[in-house]
């Protein structure tokens, strides 16, 4: 999968997670422990890129878990539904994002299902183009070994265009 898809599939879930004020909070919580007195309506919501941090039970902690469990589910299964519904009742079980994904399992459901059709539409786009490719390759291949045999004299100009399916 193109980097800049898997990238829009956790993007998309990213911003729903943290698109809600309670989880918003805590993301802040996590970011900002020594700040205990800020309130969900305190927050103001603006793009974060590349953050990093180890695996922990904090909330950007569960939100890597997350997009880990997905992505191994991915390289099992591919990009298919039972890989998201896999991918979910993991982190459930294991208690990631839990609460969330109770509360939005069909959102999430709905993100990722869209997300990975929309990949293997561009994946099949690209299938198609390789194969219409190797065609036209061997077929430009195949009319440069009749030429050649039309010059040399092994074949007839008319027994080449009639193996070719073309007019003399």
């Amino acid at each position: 999968m193109d980097r800049a898809v898997r990238r829009e599939y956790k993007n998309s879930v990213f911003i729903d997670l943290f698109g809600q004020d309670k989880y918003r909070l805590q993301l802040f919580q996590t970011l900002h422990p020594e700040m205990p007195e800020v309130t969900a309506a305190d927050i103001e919501t603006i793009t974060l890129r590349q953050v990093i941090t180890a695996e922990t039970k904090d909330i950007i902690g569960q939100y890597i878990i997350f997009c880990r469990v997905l992505d191994d589910q991915i390289r099992r299964l591919g990009y298919t539904r039972e890989a998201a519904e896999e991918a979910i009742r993991i982190c459930q079980d294991r208690a990631v994002l839990a609460d969330y994904l109770e509360e939005r399992k069909k959102e999430v459901m709905d993100i990722m299902i869209m997300l990975f059709d929309q990949e293997y539409a561009v994946e099949q786009y690209g299938n198609a183009r390789e194969k219409k490719g190797r065609a036209e390759g061997r077929e430009e291949g195949m009319l440069k070994t009749f030429f050649n045999l039309v010059r040399k004299g092994i074949l007839t100009v008319s027994t080449a265009a009639k193996e070719t399916g073309m007019k003399e």
